[in-house]
């Protein structure tokens, strides 16, 4: 492979990845595809961090300048590789993992409304503000549940359909309303910039 730049995240810790190349320009569309194991110390692979306007760097640019990758590292048949990402897929939006970040930033958003005021009161005590922490830890026990369903089915051997994106759109749901949420129960102290000493702080004191 020969520069070649994708897009990814977590390239700054991970130490394998799955890449997805071209193998049979002839064939159409989804197939000719084979997927690759690719470790991400092989030479040639250069990872630059793409830099965040919070400071932080979550994403990063993928640059492949004549990778060689051992026939070893193929993952399924040549050409299959489509077939290979849609199981792939499947299996990883369970989720389950994210239910528990989810959760703690429930709490988080819970603690947070405790102590801030909305309209003279706590924001707790708002009833538009419960209803949307109700809703949330609801999607988010959904979200639980589902996870443990696919988990089920997995450990009994049965194929997995689209029925795991379910998962995937309601945590993209909760995640934005998350964000939404605690700004509605800052209000205009939301807006203030990191270490401004009127700037709300979270349980463990970062802003």
């Amino acid at each position: 492979m020969t520069g070649q730049k994708i897009w990814t995240s977590l390239a700054m810790w991970s130490q394998w990845m799955i890449l997805l190349v071209r193998t049979d320009s002839d064939a159409p569309k989804h197939l000719g595809i084979t997927c690759l194991l690719v470790r991400m110390d092989t030479a040639g692979i250069t990872v630059k961090p793409i830099k965040e306007m919070n400071g932080g760097a979550m994403f990063a640019e993928v640059f492949f300048e004549d990778v060689h990758v051992p026939l070893a590292n193929r993952l399924g048949a040549e050409g299959q590789g489509w077939d290979v990402t849609k199981d792939a897929l499947a299996n990883e939006r369970s989720s389950i993992g994210d239910v528990w970040a989810l959760k703690h930033r429930l709490e988080g958003l819970k603690e947070l409304a405790q102590r801030c005021r909305r309209r003279g009161r706590r924001a707790i005590e708002d009833p538009g503000i419960r209803q949307r922490l109700a809703r949330m830890e609801t999607q988010v026990e959904a979200m639980r549940l589902n996870g443990l369903r696919f988990l089920t089915k997995q450990l009994r051997g049965e194929p997995l359909g689209a029925e795991t994106s379910i998962n995937k759109l309601i945590r993209a749901r909760v995640e934005i309303e998350s964000g939404r949420l605690a700004r509605d129960i800052e209000g205009t102290y939301g807006v203030l910039a990191r270490k401004s000493p009127y700037a709300i702080t979270t349980a463990n004191g970062s802003a």
